[in-house]
């Protein structure tokens, strides 16, 4: 992987943003002529980067550090206090809200690579994830033998059958949201009433007949790994979501005691190891 996506993907972590990766030519964009070439994705360029943030200060700081990269400002989420907890009714706005960007971009015909970034890349998955061309659709699934998906990693190409897919689950999102539209950000939203639900009744009908690639948990290992390390199997793996824990902090101090966290206590810089601690066996 490019050391300066590396350096992006560590930089954004520690910040708590979410981020789109997705491949684009500027001057195609400016003729409205478009392409869905997959090759040019495994050389990804930092123009190709747009960033979502919904700090002010947090796009200042990226804008000013890596000038190159495309920042967003997200002022309708300014309230938001950037430490939603999973299933808040502001995680789930801010979730929903980002399935409608990406909607926005696929209907441009423009594929689109989405990643969350609490996670730990131990290799570049671009030319893994792109050499499906069959599939419309390659996710993570948060279960094995499960249609239930993690909906913060996916590359969803810019076919005609994710196009008519994409748009219908925005619009199923939009009346979700209705649903807790009373609800305060900081208030709970019930675990079934979730983005992730949606997207799971919409593979299961096979909704527009869009094919779907369930990328395989082992080499996208989640979250349960830290209750059994494996090494071995790490090293093998392309990355290691952070998920499987609530809370921001849980999260950092998690991937600190395994020696999972490269940023400074100043959380801007990137360090390039960290010394590990052994976890700590349960009494």
């Amino acid at each position: 992987m490019r050391l300066w996506l590396a350096r992006t993907v560590i930089l954004l972590i520690t910040l708590g943003l979410a981020a789109v990766l997705f491949q684009y030519n500027t001057r195609q964009i400016k003729s409205s002529q478009h392409t869905s070439s997959d090759e040019k994705l495994n050389t990804v360029q930092p123009r190709e980067v747009l960033v979502l943030v919904t700090d002010k200060a947090v796009h200042s700081e990226i804008t000013a550090k890596y000038p190159s990269l495309t920042v967003v400002f997200l002022s309708i989420f300014s309230d938001i206090n950037t430490k939603q907890r999973y299933c808040s009714a502001g995680f789930m706005r801010m979730g929903i809200y980002r399935t409608r960007v990406v909607n926005w971009i696929i209907q441009e015909n423009i594929p689109v690579f989405l990643f969350e970034l609490d996670a730990m890349w131990t290799s570049n998955p671009i030319p893994f994830l792109t050499s499906k061309n069959e599939y419309d659709l390659t996710i993570i699934p948060t279960y094995e033998k499960s249609f239930e998906l993690a909906i913060g990693f996916y590359y969803a190409r810019n076919t005609t059958r994710l196009k008519q897919f994409w748009m219908e689950l925005d619009r199923r999102l939009d009346s979700l949201m209705t649903m807790f539209s009373c609800l305060d950000n900081e208030e709970h939203v019930r675990a079934k009433d979730n983005d992730q639900i949606v997207l799971k009744e919409l593979i299961i009908e096979h909704y527009g007949n869009v094919i779907v690639y369930f990328l395989p948990l082992t080499r996208f290992l989640d979250g349960k790994w830290y209750s059994k390390p494996n090494e071995d199997q790490l090293k093998n793996a392309f990355i290691l979501n952070f998920n499987f824990v609530i809370g921001v902090d849980e999260k950092i101090q998690r991937a600190k005691k395994f020696g999972h966290w490269f940023v400074a206590d100043d959380n801007v810089t990137c360090i390039s190891h960290m010394n590990k601690t052994a976890p700590q066996k349960p009494s």
